[in-house]
């Protein structure tokens, strides 16, 4: 029997003005989530997408969640 395991990616990024972490996942999951911690939105990722993938994409099975960050920080050059 072949398993086949389904990546997902998720997009972390720092909102610099709310000074908040985002999550959006991948198109057709419906995830999107906010936290003051990159820690506690991994986690809150980790609960929340198993769910989503199954409600909004119909898919049961075993699945990869990858993390990629962003984060831009704006800073004056000193003259």
């Amino acid at each position: 029997m072949v398993v086949y395991i389904v990546d997902f990616f998720i997009k972390m990024i720092w909102d610099v003005s709310e000074k908040r972490w985002a999550a959006i996942g991948s198109p057709g999951m419906g995830l999107v989530l906010e936290s003051d911690s990159f820690d506690d939105l991994i986690e809150r990722v980790k609960l929340a997408a198993p769910e989503m993938i199954n409600l909004n994409l119909s898919y049961k099975g075993p699945i990869n969640l990858f993390f990629i960050s962003e984060r831009v920080d704006h800073l004056e050059a000193v003259r």
